[in-house]
């Protein structure tokens, strides 16, 4: 024995020094951006490995074990090849091929297995074990001890003692890993063949089903103003009710905007203000009718991407508010960063960076010690690291300062660390504050005393899990600092948020057997042989979970819990004890899946939860957070636009509506979108749950824009809404010229639905498609088949009045860029609804009659231009095959409608200024100029 390590040991330490200048630099490529691309190629070419390393394992004979087996081997050789190009096994960078080449080349190892005789050595004996002995050592070097139970031994191998995989099924998959560089830093400039840890999430969410999960991954920047908008707010809520002196009036804090607002505005909207509009651009602001240039595309000089001067016009009005605000008298609060959209996060770190007040840095490092965010849908942890992500500085700048103010070995910092903590509560010790790798502690006490997640799926927690351990060990740079990784089972459950009570309820223990990360599941386990997940989140129609791992109680009624065919209830106030019995989560982020599911209305309805109605997983989500939620805690969640904008959704605008501080930005799925998927309508819903005085805020129904969208979030522009507020709509407001819009429109006594007579011989018809501009006419659109007969088109509408002036006036008003706006603002922007036909705010028997009268000539001339500039053609169709369709173009006849809005503006009362904003709302996206 003592020769064959000997001989191992010598060969090893000959093939690393071949290697030691051929180590490849993620920096030698050209670089890119694209990591989408990257990670496609990588997964591609993974699927195909992972398909060729089936072959090679044997000595399991269930197939389902088969293929979770091989995705948990490949994802502990991942996570290796992270720590490998660390230096953090044995120093050598390519440490599993130096070792692989070892059995392949024979000599002492002849005989011996990679994976029998050196990996799982490695795996339960290296990285799983604090204990090393001398023979481990030897064979496997200079390992760490991680205590992650991604490497402890799995209950496939437990029950399945005799698998043996080949010394060829490696090396294949080490050659393609060999050609990727493994970066733990998510920050370092990516190149070309650059992998780092969110491959996990990509791998994750190409297996799984996210049509049926209801689970679609969220973006950086989304991730990052949901938290910063709900974190930064309420840290500064609990810093002033803590100590309220430099909060209150014009005091310090906000002496800071005061002095410099500029630095709060971000750079998209302070784009070109300093520059002195043209001359033929500038006259336009003192008379309506020279704004002819606006609608241009403006001199980059000034302008955002594709911006035209009319937008250049209206975010400099907007910067232009914005200093006014902040250069008053006016005292000012934390709610005013959110509402005027400032840099909330550079504030905070000013804040605190420059305190001199140590009482108020105190209170800002007690804050951040006992603030606790969860998100209850946690999937693979994006939220979560997003809110990691902001609060590592503030807790950085708090101890720096603190370090500065008052030195270290002082007693006030220490012992003020502790006196105001609840008993048990987590602090950051003396001896943490003194840690030599202050970063890695930092972020280790944010991880296991701040995040709280839970998840249906035990794979995405998973993933969740080893992306925190990998981002610790990002922060490492020796492999003697390596401390065994935290315990975060306290932290992160697997569990169903909507089943089990959210009250106290004496007797109950927890349901979990273990802790999530004690169940040694890959966070790839598959239920089939395929690449497709189980569907822990349900089905549109059937909602299942996970198995149940021990008897659950008895169903319970109070405190909304019901149990789902053997799903385990997840009982708040036992798995989060400590949180619960504070009144709850200080901040709850995410996104909830997007399932409609007929038989959770029943299910859930049952459990007596208001929106079980909606038929929608993500209400009942929403819901369950109101009351998870401390009072004065904050919520933010991207959700389908139609939350605020439809009829079905009542019962959670009820909810949102009762909260303090409600902000909602929506977010087209035209011109850009939000997520890759059909028809993103969308909204990012944040609130302060009570107390607190109700305000609603909108913003306009904003485009994302592929050349905008790394903007998108610095140009929200809120403006509250809350006397707009109408029973099935929060309206998408997002400037004071729409609320007097909104004023005159509904000032009218009656609504179009009260000329509607079931018996009457005047017709419109519409289809409920919708675009940018609506498809109402006073003829059916021609369908013909290929055997010549008629169709009507899909999902046509009939719209009949008794007289024919009453026809004429709502064809055109339902044609107006009125109508347009209208529509826009006021529904979920998926079809054209009776709701908002019948709706439309118009007394026709008020109108003068020359109004009257030239409506009804110019719907004679719409009509007419309608159908010349129509065109037919040819369309194939799975089910109808060959199809002949009379195609309208709106569009071509926006001259007429746009004299359509000048007559009804004088119906309405609308100054220039205001049809000037009907218009020619979004016209550069109506006509096809962006």
């Amino acid at each position: 024995m003592i020769l064959l390590r000997k001989a191992y040991w010598m060969y090893r330490m000959a093939i690393r020094k071949s290697q030691s200048n051929s180590r490849h630099s993620a920096h030698a490529f050209a670089s890119s951006k694209d990591i989408a691309r990257i990670y496609k190629r990588f997964f591609k070419r993974f699927q195909a490995k992972y398909a060729i390393f089936l072959t090679y394992i044997h000595g399991i004979t269930d197939n389902s074990d088969l293929n979770k087996y091989a995705m948990l081997m490949l994802t502990r050789l991942m996570f290796l090849y992270f720590l490998q190009h660390k230096n953090f096994l044995d120093n050598d960078p390519n440490y599993l091929s130096n070792h692989l080449k070892i059995f392949q080349n024979g000599g002492d190892t002849t005989g011996l297995n990679f994976y029998h005789d050196f990996l799982l050595c490695v795996l339960f004996n290296g990285l799983s074990n604090s204990n090393h002995s001398s023979d481990l050592c030897a064979i496997a070097g200079n390992v760490p001890f991680l205590n992650i139970d991604l490497f402890k031994e799995n209950q496939i191998e437990s029950t399945n003692s005799l698998i043996q995989i080949s010394n060829e099924a490696f090396e294949g998959i080490f050659t393609f890993f060999d050609t990727y560089y493994w970066q733990l830093d998510d920050h370092s400039s990516p190149s070309d063949n650059v992998i780092t840890p969110d491959i996990f999430v990509y791998i994750f969410e190409k297996h799984i089903n996210r049509k049926q999960m209801g689970a679609y991954y969220t973006q950086g920047d989304i991730t990052e103003y949901i938290a910063k908008s709900t974190i930064i707010p309420f840290l500064f809520n609990a810093v002033e009710t803590k100590y309220p002196g430099p909060f209150q009036g014009n005091g310090l804090v906000w002496q800071l905007l005061k002095d410099n607002p500029g630095r709060y505005i971000y750079s998209a909207i302070k784009k070109g203000v300093e520059l002195a509009l043209p001359s033929e651009i500038e006259e336009g602001l003192y008379e309506v009718s020279k704004r002819n240039n606006w609608n241009r595309l403006a001199m980059d000089a000034y302008a955002l991407p594709t911006e035209t001067w009319r937008e250049v016009i209206a975010r400099r009005q907007h910067y232009q508010q914005i200093h006014i605000k902040l250069e008053s008298d006016t005292p000012l609060c934390i709610d005013d960063l959110v509402i005027y959209n400032l840099d909330i996060c550079q504030f905070a770190q000013d804040v605190i960076e420059r305190c001199e007040d140590h009482k108020l840095l105190q209170a800002f490092y007690e804050s951040i010690l006992k603030l606790s965010v969860l998100d209850p849908t946690c999937g693979t942890g994006a939220f979560l690291f997003a809110a990691l992500a902001i609060l590592e500085p503030l807790y950085t700048a708090c101890l720096n300062r603190l370090e500065q103010i008052e030195p270290v070995n002082g007693s006030v910092v220490y012992n003020t660390y502790h006196s105001t903590l609840e008993p048990g509560g987590v602090c950051f010790h003396h001896e943490d504050y003194q840690h030599p790798n202050r970063r890695y502690a930092i972020l280790k006490s944010l991880v296991t005393s701040n995040l709280y997640g839970v998840d249906i799926m035990e794979e995405a927690i998973g993933i969740w899990t080893i992306r925190l351990f990998l981002k610790l060990l990002a922060h490492i740079e020796r492999p003697e600092e390596i401390e065994p990784l935290p315990n975060l089972s306290g932290n992160i459950r697997t569990g169903n948020a909507l089943l089990g009570s959210n009250k106290r309820l004496d007797g109950l223990k927890s349901n979990r057997g273990v802790s999530p990360g004690q169940n040694n599941l890959t966070p790839f386990e598959q239920e089939d042989q395929s690449f497709g997940s189980r569907s822990f989140r349900g089905t549109a129609g059937d909602h299942k979970g996970p198995p149940s791992r021990s008897s659950p109680p008895s169903p319970l009624r109070e405190g909304l819990f019901l149990q789902n065919d053997g799903e385990q209830p997840f009982h708040w106030f036992v798995e989060f004890s400590a949180i619960m019995n504070n009144d709850g989560f200080d901040v709850i982020i995410g996104n909830p899946p997007y399932i409609e599911s007929k038989r959770a209305i029943n299910f859930y309805q049952a459990a007596n939860f208001k929106t079980s109605n909606t038929g929608n997983l993500y209400a009942l989500i929403m819901e369950r957070c109101a009351h998870l939620l401390v009072p004065g805690g904050r919520f933010g969640m991207i959700v389908p636009a139609s939350a605020t904008s439809t009829d079905g959704y009542l019962p959670l605008q009820q909810i949102l509506l009762e909260q303090s501080s409600l902000y909602v930005s929506s977010f087209s799925d035209q011109r850009g979108k939000l997520f890759d998927i059909p028809h993103p309508r969308l909204c990012i819903i944040t609130y302060q749950k009570p107390p607190g005085s109700k305000s609603v805020f909108s913003t306009s129904y904003l485009k994302p824009g592929r050349e905008l969208r790394k903007s998108l979030f610095q140009r929200l522009k809120f403006i509250e809404v809350t006397q707009q507020v109408r029973t099935g709509l929060i309206p998408r407001y997002g400037s004071p010229i729409e609320q007097r819009l909104h004023a005159k429109l509904h000032s009218q006594s009656q609504h179009l639905g009260h000329y509607i007579c079931k018996t009457g011989t005047h017709t419109l018809f519409f289809t409920r498609k919708l675009s940018w501009f609506v498809q109402v006419t006073p003829f059916i659109p021609q369908i013909i088949d290929e055997q010549s007969n008629i169709r009507n088109p899909s999902e046509l509408k009939t719209l009949r009045f008794s007289s024919s002036e009453h026809a004429d006036i709502a064809f055109v008003a339902l044609n107006s860029s009125l109508f347009y706006w209208f529509l826009t603002t006021g529904s979920d922007c998926r079809n054209l609804n009776m709701r908002e036909v019948l709706g439309l705010p118009l007394n026709i028997d008020d109108m003068p009659l020359m109004i009257r009268k030239d409506l009804r000539k110019l719907a004679g001339q719409l009509a007419e231009e309608l159908q010349v500039h129509s065109e037919m053609r040819g369309m194939r169709f799975k089910a109808a095959g060959m199809l002949t369709i009379q195609c309208l173009f709106p569009g071509k006849s926006k001259t007429i409608i746009d004299e359509i809005d000048r007559v009804l503006a004088q119906h309405y009362g609308f100054t220039d200024e205001e049809l000037d904003f009907v218009i020619n709302y979004d016209v550069k996206y109506r006509m096809g100029r962006s």
